[in-house]
């Protein structure tokens, strides 16, 4: 019977051995963290707010990562604006993709972006006011423009419904906002009567009593309450438009 020699032992020497980069305090602090981290993300998706609460935005930015389209869209979104032309005196659509050349044809476009996120916001609308009407009165002074000088604008969005399963779906195309119907479309921010007649060098319409105007406010934030809220992205929620009616003042 064949013998076999010893296997000779090795010393194993601290500098053999793989090292963890970090000391266990620090890997219990990073335990920690991410407990926290997972626990944000859950109480998000759970619809909590204590995260936005309690945390800055840089941070709960990245934990709005569950639950972000829990619903089926009903309808896709799509935003216009329209111009008040001053010397029709009435809303003529106008084409913002000329001032917003950047993804001009899908729904990265700035415009359709500034609409989706800061609709409810009046200084990002008054400054879209501001910008639209600059750029579209130098291009009508020019005589490039269909549309003829303007003194405000109306924003508002589109409501299309997505076809049933199964059905035929067609390509996107822009078709003009009076095609679709009332029932199709939300104002959302509109140039003030009075505003549009100074830009246009109207008389100015009388004013109404402060009493009717609160009025008018009151009865809107009452409507706005009664109307169910909607989450999915693709679904607007439902809320006053950034412009109260003043009574018998038309958007």
């Amino acid at each position: 019977m064949k013998s076999v020699a010893p296997t000779a032992v090795r010393t194993v020497h601290s500098r053999d051995i793989a090292q963890a980069w970090n000391s266990p305090l620090v890997t219990r602090a990073l335990t920690i963290v991410a407990a926290l981290y997972f626990a944000c993300v859950w109480l998000d998706a759970a619809h909590s707010t204590v995260p936005r609460r309690l945390l800055p935005s840089f941070i709960t930015y990245f934990t709005e990562a569950a639950a972000l389209f829990p619903n089926a869209a009903q309808a896709t979104i799509d935003y216009r604006v329209e111009g008040w032309e001053c010397a029709s005196r009435r809303w003529r659509e106008i084409d913002p993709r000329v001032d917003f050349p950047i993804d001009a044809d899908n729904k990265e476009n700035r415009f359709y972006r500034a609409l989706h996120f800061f609709r409810q916001n009046r200084t990002v609308m008054q400054a879209l006011e501001a910008y639209l009407l600059d750029r579209h009165n130098a291009r009508a002074r020019e005589g490039r423009e269909a549309v003829g000088r303007i003194g405000g604008i109306r924003t508002l969005s589109l409501r299309l419904p997505i076809p049933a399963p199964g059905a035929t779906v067609l390509g996107f195309s822009r078709e003009p906002v009076a095609r679709f119907p009332e029932t199709q479309r939300h104002n959302w921010y509109w140039t003030r009567q009075s505003r549009r007649a100074e830009n246009c060098g109207y008389p100015a319409p009388p004013s109404e009593p402060e009493a009717l105007r609160e009025r008018a406010r009151g009865a809107a934030h009452t409507e706005a309450a009664k109307a169910p809220s909607q989450d999915s992205e693709h679904t607007e929620p439902t809320f006053e438009s950034v412009n109260a009616l003043q009574p018998g003042e038309e958007p």
